[in-house]
């Protein structure tokens, strides 16, 4: 009964925090980090509550289920409190810009992903089965472990810009929606979309398709003026964001349930109908957060930020892993750190994942885990004021937020922050390909 009332505080909490930064930010809201964050977590306590009920999910340290619905919870009110900062001063800004009106480089590096994308998917095998796919990668554990030639790391930075694309082709969606007009061809539109269902089959997973709508609506965000919006064009953006959803929660269900049949268990969450993938992702970081809080964040050897800002110093030479060279900024200091250790390790469960705050546990422990939480909401905020006043969007200007908005809406894995390396190598050539194409037109 216990663990249950705290089920039920924790979602009238997110639902709180959600009304709150609708409230406070209006359409802009669709831009704020924290109201995904509570959202997803609401989505996550939900299914958590109904898998327990059901006995579908296994409880090896049921405790650390509820120690981890009390850290989200935790820090949707900091997200609410925050929320009101820059509230007046900054709601009504109605202009956004992403890019000029030039096109023709955005078709240019969408066409040299599905070409990269392609070009790994085939050297993969070319398989289309999700299952095979996806416990190929599990078996062998190829996505750790690989050691990437030249080829390799040429596709990847070809692949780099897709984000930064995605979030242009969002934009130039959003106008559509907005005003009936677009300044890309319909047809690519769907390009980003298809190369993420592309990307996703070679992995076997999921996560590639989730990532690509994110980017979409960030753009479409950014395309429209979100505090004055008419009624029927604030309703037709729901509309078609619930669309991606749809497509998206069928999607999960249907790999899921297939996966379990490939492997022969008794897929526990399909008595969820439509909802069975959704129960199934958003409860998987539960497991994974039991397990990891017995063998990994325990409070005794702490990292002190190593694990959640990895990402900030994770520097490397372009084609540094092809020559053997796989040295960054951490090593240069003197801190010897694999952030893929846990499955490398290969104990229970090491190929799951526990959800943003098992890192921030293990580098600053139970108590101070909470501290930080405050000061990243902090930031979360001042980032989001400052993406939504500057005029023009260009991907360098973006690096940040696109930084922060990453980190909380993919909260239920177990990562800190992604590559700053990587971010600003793709900025610099989306950048550098439009400068081309403005130099080309002039």
């Amino acid at each position: 009964m216990e663990y249950y009332l705290i089920d039920i505080i924790c979602i009238v909490i997110h639902i709180t925090a959600i009304y709150v930064l609708w409230m406070n930010w209006r359409g802009q809201a669709i831009l704020h980090p924290g109201i995904y964050f509570s959202t997803l977590w609401l989505i996550s306590t939900i299914s958590q509550w109904l898998a327990c009920k059901f006995e579908v999910m296994p409880l090896p340290n049921e405790p650390a289920i509820y120690e981890l619905n009390k850290y989200a919870a935790y820090t949707s009110i900091i997200f609410m409190l925050f929320s009101f900062i820059g509230k007046n001063k900054y709601m009504k800004i109605n202009t956004f810009r992403i890019v000029d009106n030039k096109c023709g480089f955005i078709k240019t590096l969408l066409i040299i992903s599905l070409i990269s994308t392609l070009i790994s998917w085939i050297s993969s095998g070319a398989s289309v089965d999700f299952n095979e796919n996806r416990a190929d990668i599990i078996s062998s554990q190829v996505h750790i472990g690989k050691s990437f030639t030249m080829v390799d790391s040429i596709l990847a930075i070809c692949n780099s810009t897709l984000p930064f694309v995605t979030i242009t082709i969002g934009f130039y969606l959003g106008m559509l929606m907005a005003t009936g007009r677009s300044k890309i061809e319909k047809r690519w539109l769907v390009l980003p979309l298809v190369i993420a269902f592309i990307d996703a089959m070679s992995q076997g997973g999921r996560v590639s398709v989730l990532n690509c709508i994110r980017n979409y609506v960030i753009g479409i965000g950014f395309s429209f003026p979100l505090y004055s919006i008419p009624k029927s064009k604030l309703i037709k953006l729901f509309l078609f964001v619930g669309l991606f959803l749809i497509i998206f929660l069928s999607f999960i269900s249907i790999v899921g349930e297939a996966r379990a049949n490939f492997t022969g268990h008794e897929y526990g969450f399909s008595r969820f109908g439509i909802f069975s993938g959704v129960v199934d992702y958003m409860t998987s970081h539960y497991w994974g957060f039991q397990l990891r809080r017995i063998d990994y964040a325990n409070d005794i050897n702490l990292y002190y930020g190593i694990n959640t800002f990895y990402g900030f110093l994770d520097f490397k030479i372009p084609f540094s892993a092809s020559l053997g060279m796989n040295g960054n900024i951490w090593n240069i200091i003197g801190i010897d750190f694999d952030p893929l250790a846990v499955y490398k390790s290969g104990v229970e469960g090491s190929y799951t994942t526990s959800s943003q705050f098992m890192p921030l546990i293990a580098d600053f422990g139970t108590k101070g885990a909470y501290c930080v939480i405050i000061i990243l909401v902090f930031l979360t905020q001042k980032i989001f004021l400052s993406a939504i006043r500057t005029p023009k969007k260009t991907a360098i200007s973006l690096i940040l937020y696109y930084m922060f908005f990453c980190y909380w809406f993919g909260s239920n894995f177990n990562n800190g922050f992604m590559s700053l390396y990587t971010l600003f190598l793709a900025a610099i050539l989306f950048e550098s390909m439009r400068f081309l194409y403005r130099l080309r037109n002039i």
